[in-house]
């Protein structure tokens, strides 16, 4: 099943602009794992 925005249905839509900071913070800290990014941006890592 596809949400209305074209996701499909369980996950959560990512702003092209969001990916781009997490991609570039996370390539900033080459030993950090996703779980303090995570927690740096705000996010829950649990889902």
């Amino acid at each position: 099943m596809v949400q209305d925005n074209g996701v499909p249905a369980g996950m959560t839509y990512c702003p092209a602009e969001f990916t781009a900071v997490t991609v570039a913070l996370h390539g900033s800290r080459p030993r950090a794992t996703s779980k303090p990014v995570a927690g740096d941006l705000g996010v829950n890592t649990e889902n």
